[in-house]
Formats: C-alpha cells, sequence, structure tokens
C-alpha cells in the first residue's frame, strides 16, 4: 500500500528500480558486445610500424593479412600463404618496466575478416601484468596488422556481463510492471463516487489498539434506566399524575356488605351518609 492510502506501488519506487534495471542491462549489453567482438572494433595499425595499447591481464594474438579480397572484381583479390611477416618480425616490450613479452607462435585456422582483408593469427603472447604496451613489427612488405584477444578467450570474459544483462533486464520488467500496477490501480480509486484521496469518511473513529472491531464503531450515548430522577432543570413531563397542576382524586370506595336479615333493596341507614 503506498502512501495517503493509494493502493499500489509507489510510482517513485517503481521508477527509480525501473532506470537501475535500465542502467544495468545497457552497460552488460554493450561490454558483452564489446567483449565478444573486440576482434571487429580493435583498430589495425600499419606494418612496418608500432602501436601502444593499453592491454588487460590475458592472452592476445598478432593477426597479419593473407588475402586482399575485392568484392567486385575477384580477379583483383590477393591471396597469400603466409602473413609478410613472421613471428621473429614481432617484439611486444612492457613500457612500465622495459622487459620484452615472450611470444609463441600461432598455427591456429581461425581467420579475421576486416573490410577487404582476411587477417590470419601469426603469434600470440600472454599478458601477466596490466598496463601499456608496444606492439612493434619490422617487415619488408607494407600490410597491416590487428592486435586483440583470442577468440576463445570471450567466453570468460562475457559471461560475467551476460549475467549483469540478464539481471538488469529482470530488474527493468519488475520496475516496469510495479509502476502500471501502480498507476492502474490508483486511476481505478480515483475513479470511484464518493473518493476523497484518502481522507477518512465522516463519523470514522481511528481504531485503538486491542479493540475489537464491535468497539471501534460509534455507539449512540447511554439510555438512563427506568425510574431514574430527571436530570438538573428539566419539569414534570406533561400529563404526569405527581405534576401539581393536575387535582387529587380519592379512591373509590366499595359498597359495604348487606348486614344479615336486611333487606338488599332497602339502604343501609348505619351508613355515614345514610
Amino acid at each position: 500500500m503506498a502512501k495517503n492510502g493509494l493502493p499500489g506501488p509507489g510510482i517513485w519506487l517503481s521508477v527509480i528500480i525501473t532506470l537501475i534495471g535500465a542502467t544495468l542491462a545497457t552497460f552488460g549489453g554493450w561490454q558483452s558486445f564489446q567483449q565478444t567482438f573486440e576482434l571487429l572494433t580493435v583498430d589495425s595499425f600499419a606494418v612496418p610500424g608500432s602501436d601502444i595499447r593499453e592491454l588487460d591481464v590475458g592472452e592476445y594474438e598478432v593477426y597479419g593479412i593473407v588475402a586482399e579480397v575485392s568484392l567486385f572484381n575477384l580477379d583483383e583479390s590477393t591471396f597469400l600463404e603466409d602473413p609478410t611477416f613472421l613471428v621473429d618480425d614481432i617484439t611486444v616490450t612492457n613500457l612500465g618496466t622495459d622487459e620484452t613479452v615472450p611470444l609463441v607462435i600461432e598455427n591456429s585456422t581461425v581467420t579475421l575478416s576486416r573490410s577487404a582483408n582476411v587477417y590470419a593469427p601469426v603469434a600470440s603472447f600472454d599478458i601477466t601484468q596490466a598496463g601499456d604496451y608496444e606492439i612493434s613489427i619490422d617487415a619488408s612488405e607494407s600490410s597491416r596488422s590487428v592486435v586483440g584477444r583470442t577468440i576463445q578467450s570471450a567466453p570468460d570474459r562475457v559471461i560475467p556481463w551476460v549475467i549483469m544483462l540478464i539481471a538488469g533486464s529482470i530488474l527493468t520488467l519488475v520496475g516496469l510492471a510495479m509502476l502500471i500496477t501502480g498507476i492502474v490501480r490508483r486511476g481505478r480509486v480515483k475513479k470511484q463516487p464518493g473518493y476523497t484521496g484518502g481522507s477518512a469518511p465522516a463519523g470514522y473513529t481511528a481504531p485503538q489498539s486491542g479493540a475489537t472491531p464491535a468497539q471501534n464503531m460509534a455507539t449512540p450515548p447511554p439510555v438512563p434506566p427506568a425510574g431514574s430522577p430527571p436530570p438538573p432543570g428539566a419539569g414534570p413531563p406533561s400529563g404526569d399524575p405527581a405534576s401539581p397542576q393536575s387535582p387529587v382524586q380519592p379512591p373509590p370506595t366499595s359498597p359495604s356488605p348487606p348486614r344479615p336479615n336486611q333487606d338488599p333493596h332497602q339502604p343501609d341507614t348505619n351508613t355515614p351518609w345514610g
């Protein structure tokens, strides 16, 4: 029950939950996409040449061009058996410690397509300390290279962000459901006749703690018992036999019984009025 006696969840609480869920879902979705398709979003650099990257802990690969495909004219496409540079031409240096990172020859058959170029992995290296690294490639022919995380490590990086995406989506749905429920219930209550915006009806008394519903109901004032004296200042009721305005009547008398040997049709001379 919301404030002011209105039914349903609070509007502001529903809005806050919805915004928090939407923020988590958006951030988790973006990170999931970025971690999954990092090789598609990272910039390439010219070879021979070098590039400075901020690398996190993990396994990375160095890709070289093996084909240049023309979508409009396949005769102009160029296909190579191997990239234009080898492992010995690559140097990865930690700029913070000036240490050289060891490289491993990569024999993976996974290829990467970027624009009209097809890349194949040449070497891989493992970063154990996050920081800025310089990747230098000394090649005899001009080409381009891409450096990024390995495709095999993508699931381990994506799972935490996917969990955030799912949790944020559920929280967003809960917030929207609460918001819609609160709006609908408030609309129904306000359309009811006699609605006063949550004020108590006339004659209503607040329930007392520990009292039964019958005791909490308003009761009429008590009626004095029969025979009790009237309150001060109240005159006698109209027509009351005890009122001074009414004359006192003597009680009726019954005739005396006839004496023995007396004619019942003759009057009794012994009566006071006979």
